[in-house]
Parts: C-alpha cells; structure tokens; sequence
C-alpha cells in the first residue's frame, strides 16, 4: 500500500456530489502540506519538491532515469510507485520532468560528477544518444547540448561541440589520424557506435579528408615549436605511415622527423635506410659501420609494412631518406684566376661586337668579316662622363696587365702584323693610349709599346697570316 496509495486519491471532478467537495479539498491540501512521498533517496519529502522522471525517454533500458544520481535522487520520485498510480501524485503537488529540466540535470551531473558520467558503460552512452538526439529537433534545446561535455576525444578528455572544429578519427577510406597531431579527434572507440556517432554529427562533427591531416602533419614537424622527442616511437612511425596509406605526394621541400635505431629524433635527410641486402654481403657490412657513425630508420619502420616493398622507396623518393653514403663536397674558395685583357683603340671594336663579359661575341668572330671599321662605341649608360669605354692608361698608374692569349684578329684588320699598329683605321692596337690634355686620347706610351709576339704566339700569329693570305689570294 505504501506505493499505490496515491492510485485512490480523490478529485475534486470525480467528487460524487459536490456536497464532498470540501472534504477533498481538505484532504488534498493536508496531503500537499505533508512529507507523504517517497523519493529515489528513500526519505519521505513532500510531493510538491519531486519531479517524475519519465521513463521514456529521459531512462535508460533498465529504467533508471539517466539523471540519476546523488544530486537529484532527493529531488526525483521514488521509481518504487508504480506508472499507473503516479499520475494520481499531480493532484498533491508532483510535477513531470520537463526537456529543458532533464538537459539542466545532465549537464550538472557531467559538470561536477564527471567521473561517474565518463565510467558508464557503452550501451549506456548509446541510449543516452538516441534521447538526445531526439531533443536537437529543438533549436533551443541544440544550443544547450552543443554546449555540454559529451564528446570524448582520442586524448582521453572530453569537450564540447559549440565553437569547435572536431573530426572523427576515422574517414570514409578507414585511415585513422595519427596521435600526436594537435587536433580535436573524436575517440575511435566511442564514435564506432553508431547512435554516438549520429549524435556526434548532428552536433557539428566532421569527416576529415586525408589530404587536409596530411598537411597538418607536415605543418607540425615544420614548426620551430615542434619537439619529435615529446612523441614516442609508435607515434611518429604513425605519422610517415598515415602520409604514405594516403597516397599523398608532399613537396619537394617536405622534412619529416624519425626515430633512429638509437631512440633518438632526426629529419628525413640526415637519415639512412637500409635496402634490400643479403646479411654478411659486403653491403651490409658497410651499412654495419655506417650505422655507427650516422642516424638510421628505426627498425618499426621497416616492420611497419613488412611485405610492402614500396613502402622504403616511397621514403626515399619523398622524405629524403637515402640508402647509400650522402657525397659531401667540402666548400673550397677557388683561386683568383688571370684576366684576359683586351686594350682596344678608340673606334677599334663597334658597339655590340664585345659580350657583358668584355670578349668578343659570336658575331665579330665570325668568319668573312670584312669592310671598314664601323662607328666608334657608345659608353655604357653609367660610364662616367667624358670617359672613353675601353681601358686608358691615366699618367702616373701601373700600366694594365698584358694579355695571356692574344686576342684574334678580325677580317677587317691588317693581316701579318702582331701586335698591329695604331695608326689610320687599323684594327686592335695593344698599345695603351694615354689621356692628353682635356682628357683626349694623346700619343702611344714609348714606355708601354710592346714587341712583336715571338715563340708561340708568333708562330700562331704566323699561321693566322699565312691562312688569312691565302684566302685572300682565292
């Protein structure tokens, strides 16, 4: 009788005449007055401070209301009373949970008893996700579990939905996202259930596409903030193998950090991979010593894909691995080397017969050049003013050094006569010009005159005569 009793309540509309009407009024007020009813903590309080959880659907599949707990059991009607006699206890002051209520007890429970809402079992969390999701058709109601702690990320914390960018673990390809990557991702565990992860969506989650993690990746090991020691072994094996599962191809300027068979960190290009060589082969005993000495791929790696052999080649290709000793070519400054002078006479060479690098260009060496000198040359744009553009001999200076090859002559020029002369329209004078007065070239140096070429240069000089005589006579 302690839990049907509120079954025979009288009512004031089922009163069979109203000349009873006062007493159950009476009796409904003393009742309303009184510590009548019982709540989930077992203490008899009165029946206007308990709210009726509704079975369905703020309980889960034993009936146990999943708000239940030690901060509400004083406050919930004891689920001791039957279904068919509780709808008598409004008429003494019992009100029915309301959506908005429930919301506000779950997201108390979470906030200070998050230990006990994070230990429930999966089948639990499941239920709690199908209710849930039947609540967001309410936008009001959406923003209120957007804002509650229900998504467990792969970390083991857990967050919220509201302002946040949140990915699955797992994509439509079923890669997962490498630990190690300072991104929200839900745990694996929980979004394999299919109401969770229902639920999970419809507050905001996303699937994510290889190649945006793929980026974030390298983005992290590019990092200056970014220390490889803080990540185990398995962590960063993960990374290079999520890069190659997706098929993604980084750039060329892409460095990725290792573990080494000695627990240390190192970039893709100071690392060494072994290849595919037979133990004791002579191979092997040079990668014996050369791991020694130099920083080689963890043994996990190579385990990673054990019958894939594309998988160290894909390393080498991409992340700047190598299998063979790195050449390193010491940097040597190189020596000065001899300048080939060429002393020109004013209007000797036209403009654009001489490279930007003072020699001749193709042009003025090609054969049957012929006809008189042209015009003398313009000076550069920032040729000093008044200064001719070929190499003068300023009084009182150390005259130039003289040539090591002497320079070719053009058809135009005088044939048999090294080095030519200066006069009239002749060709290349090697003799310096010094400046006269107002800066005008004056006469030839007597100091600086030189003597015909002798030795090789002579007999060169000769051929080139003899040669150039002899088409001259066809």
């Amino acid at each position: 009788m302690k839990y049907v009793w509120p079954y025979y309540l009288p009512s004031t509309s089922t009163a069979a005449c109203s000349f009873l009407e006062p007493a159950v009024t009476s009796i409904l007020t003393k009742l309303r007055e009184s510590d009548v009813l019982e709540s989930c903590a077992e203490t008899m309080v009165k029946a206007s401070s308990l709210k009726h959880v509704p079975l369905y659907p703020f309980a889960d599949g034993e009936g146990i209301p999943f708000t239940l707990g030690p901060l509400t059991a004083t406050s919930y009607l004891s689920l001791k009373y039957p279904t068919w006699a509780i709808e008598a206890t409004s008429s003494i002051g019992v009100s029915q949970l309301s959506p908005r209520e429930f919301l506000a007890d779950l997201n108390s429970t979470i906030v200070q008893d998050p230990t006990t809402f994070r230990t429930r079992s999966a089948t639990w969390h499941s239920q709690l996700a199908v209710t849930l999701i039947k609540l967001t058709t309410d936008q009001e109601l959406m923003s209120i579990i957007q804002d509650m702690y229900l998504i467990p990320l792969h970390d083991g914390t857990w967050t919220s939905a509201s302002r946040q960018s949140i990915f699955f673990s797992k994509s439509e390809t079923s890669l997962e996202i490498p630990s190690g990557i300072e991104v929200l991702i839900v745990d694996s565990t929980a979004e394999s259930d299919t109401n969770r992860r229902k639920l999970f969506r419809t507050l905001g989650v996303k699937a994510w596409e290889a190649p945006e993690i793929c980026r974030l990746v390298l983005k992290v090991h590019e990092s200056s903030s970014f220390d490889p020691k803080t990540l185990t072994v398995v962590q960063l094996i993960s990374h290079a193998a999520f890069l190659y599962k997706a098929s993604w191809q980084p750039p060329k300027t892409a460095d990725l950090w290792f573990a080494t068979m000695q627990d240390e960190r190192c970039l893709g290009r100071k690392l060494y991979i072994p290849g595919s060589i037979e133990p004791n082969s002579p191979a092997a005993r040079i990668f014996a010593q050369l791991q020694k000495q130099f920083a080689v791929i963890h043994n996990g790696y190579l385990t990673a894909f054990p019958l894939d052999a594309d998988w160290p080649i894909w390393l080498v290709s991409n992340l700047s691995l190598s299998k063979v000793p790195r050449l390193i070519t010491p940097h040597v400054d190189p020596k000065p080397q001899p300048t080939q002078t060429l002393e020109t006479h004013v209007g000797a060479i036209p403009d654009g017969d001489l490279d930007s690098s003072g020699r001749l260009s193709p042009r003025a060496r090609a054969p049957g050049r012929s006809g008189p000198p042209p015009p003398p040359p313009s000076p550069p744009k920032n040729w000093p003013s008044g200064l001719p553009p070929y190499h003068m001999l300023i009084p009182g200076a150390p005259p130039p050094p003289r040539p090591l090859v002497s320079p070719p002559l053009l058809d135009w020029q005088k044939p048999g006569e090294w080095p030519p002369t200066t006069g009239g329209a002749s060709g290349l004078a090697p003799s310096i010009v010094n400046l006269g007065p107002q800066g005008q070239p004056g006469s030839r140096s007597r100091s600086t005159r030189r003597e015909p070429a002798k030795g090789v240069l002579g007999l060169l000089a000769g051929t080139s005569t003899k040669a150039r005589s002899s088409r001259k006579g066809l």
